[in-house]
């Protein structure tokens, strides 16, 4: 009887054993990131006044703060929402409640590399410790932005 409840236990720390570790890329997204650069699908730079950041904060929520003149955003506002690690490097957003944004991600030192795989734009960003904003940007709603 005792063999048998030794070998129970070690089965069962094999199987724990073997279990696959969490995806902890994820964690490297944690943090202030500053734009600075983005690029359309036709290749075609955006423009620099159009300025933005994003914070990830580790109990799973996203702040876009973002100032897009070209657009009609002339003041800072933010977007907040919810993020998730779908799959291996690819980060969902969700706004609302609705599944939004999917993004293909890579960080390499403080550098954040993030691919859209909605509408194949890329941006690139940098790690950065302080705001550039002053914290009152009005938070609205995702489908407020195009409004």
């Amino acid at each position: 009887m005792l063999v048998r409840i030794l070998i129970a236990i070690g089965l069962v720390s094999l199987l724990l054993s073997c279990t696959p570790v969490p995806d902890t890329e994820g964690g490297k997204l944690i943090g202030l990131w500053e734009t600075v650069s983005g690029e359309t699908k036709d290749g075609e730079l955006v423009d620099p006044a159009s300025k933005g950041e994003m914070e990830f904060l580790s109990n799973g929520e996203v702040r876009f703060t973002l100032v897009d003149p070209v657009n009609g955003i002339d003041s800072p506002i933010q977007i907040r929402g919810k993020y998730k690690i779908t799959s291996a490097n690819v980060v969902t957003y969700t706004m609302d409640g609705k599944t939004y944004e999917r993004q293909a991600f890579k960080v390499i030192g403080d550098m954040l590399y993030l691919e859209h795989l909605d509408y194949e734009t890329k941006s690139t960003l940098t790690r950065i410790q302080v705001s550039d904003y002053s914290g009152d940007a009005p938070v609205v709603s995702w489908p407020e932005i195009g409004s």
